[in-house]
């Protein structure tokens, strides 16, 4: 009886599952691939030098959120609601594919003049230069599509691809610590290559069919993500602001150690996504019919999901000098210690995700923008004072801590402000 329980519950959420496997599949090889690549990087380059590459790798992101707007998640959900409308699916396509790419070579313009200006970015202008393929690689691959009509699989093979390209290249080009500045623009050129392919496939297996959009269609789209933009901005800003802080106090040898753990812990931090990204679209489509549907969702599936990433914490936290030693060849006390206090960050953050994404099906995007833009201020303002007194510890300690304040402000909102989307209460 339980059993034929369990396969009926499971027959209600097969494309959840199935995106599960499949973004859980693209995260075991984001996993995978820096215990192969990431040994062999800190030992051709140096620690120090792998610090000028995560600073750079900083930047690029920052930028990398410019390009990617709000679409992830505007333009996923109208994909979602579009995709039995062969017509509206072109159009949308083609409109947010250029928008994204006209966002490109604003965010390449900028990069360039700025190495005009800031002297970090002057002296490896090169090493930008041949990042802005990550940009482009960001603006042409169609995530977002694939997340909206639930075909996480094709995903994972281009990812897999990108995976293998990279890893050749990296071996038969970084050789020795002057190879330091192809880094980037390896990471970046493998990307362009599934994303060029990934274009292909969506027009020619999905039926579609590319038209220039008007002016107009364009920035309707920037509307509408602009809102979730500045959402993911300060996202990007309060989990990527560290690395430049501590290129303030600390050297690139610490940065690259401080950098080192946080591959770790954001490994781990990839797999909430993996969860986040699969929900979405059904998310999506429950608010279209009933809240309650979305409570039986989210506690059939969220609650196994959290016992995964608390005993995956406990676990790192307990093997950390092991960890560190597997993975850089030799036991580092700095590391091992930002490791212990930082990887329980992922577990705070799990907490928040069924009030951030019912947030996101409903469109109730302004107060959770308001709340990571304080806690973005707020890390700023802590890390800069704890890295002073503790080094780069006080950073592990800052993000531990504003990540906490998120956590509880998204689950205010929706448990408190919004009552009606509560997730605990009928």
């Amino acid at each position: 009886m339980q059993i034929s329980v369990l396969k009926e519950l499971m027959k209600k959420d097969i494309s959840f599952y199935k995106n599960i496997l499949s973004l859980g599949l693209i995260q075991v090889t984001n996993f995978i691939i820096p215990l192969i690549t990431f040994p062999y990087l800190v030992r051709t380059v140096g620690i120090e030098q792998y610090g000028v590459i995560s600073y750079g790798l900083t930047i690029i992101t920052y930028l990398s959120a410019f390009v990617e707007f709000g679409f992830m998640v505007s333009a996923t959900r109208l994909v979602a609601i579009y995709k039995n409308d062969k017509v509206k699916l072109s159009y949308l396509f083609s409109t947010v594919t250029i928008a994204r790419v006209l966002l490109f070579f604003v965010a390449a313009a900028a990069l360039l003049i700025s190495g005009l200006f800031i002297e970090k970015i002057g002296d490896h202008i090169f090493m930008y230069f041949l990042g802005l393929s990550m940009l482009l690689s960001t603006a042409i691959f169609p995530l977002w599509f694939f997340q909206g009509v639930e075909q996480m699989k094709y995903v994972t093979y281009f990812n897999i691809a990108a995976k293998i390209i990279l890893i050749l290249l990296l071996f038969v080009v970084v050789t020795d610590s002057q190879d330091y500045f192809y880094v980037p623009g390896i990471y970046g050129i493998a990307n362009v290559l599934t994303g060029i392919y990934g274009n292909w496939y969506v027009l020619k297996n999905f039926n579609l069919k590319f038209t220039f959009s008007s002016l107009h269609d364009i920035f309707d789209q920037y509307k509408a993500g602009v809102n979730l933009f500045y959402t993911n901005f300060v996202v990007v800003l309060l989990n990527n602001s560290n690395v430049i802080i501590l290129s303030i106090y600390v050297s690139d040898t610490l940065i690259g150690s401080y950098s080192f753990v946080e591959k770790i812990v954001f490994a781990l931090w990839q797999v909430l996504a993996v969860f986040s990204q699969a929900t979405y679209p059904i998310l999506c489509r429950l608010s279209e019919e009933s809240h309650e549907k979305i409570r039986k969702f989210l506690a059939r599936t969220f609650l196994p999901f959290f016992g995964m990433i608390a005993t995956a914490c406990i676990g790192i936290s307990f093997f950390a000098p092991e960890i560190v030693l597997l993975l850089s060849g030799k036991i580092n006390a700095d590391a091992v210690n930002v490791l212990r206090v930082m990887i329980f960050t992922p577990l705070i953050v799990c907490l928040n995700i069924p009030a951030y994404q019912t947030q996101l099906a409903y469109s109730l995007t302004k107060d959770n923008t308001k709340i990571y833009a304080v806690a973005a201020l707020l890390n700023i303002a802590l890390c800069a004072l704890l890295v002073r007194q503790n080094g780069i510890i006080g950073a592990a300690i800052s993000m531990l801590i504003v990540q906490t304040i998120v956590t509880l402000g998204l689950n205010y909102v929706t448990e408190i402000k919004f009552k009606q989307y509560s997730l605990l209460r009928n």
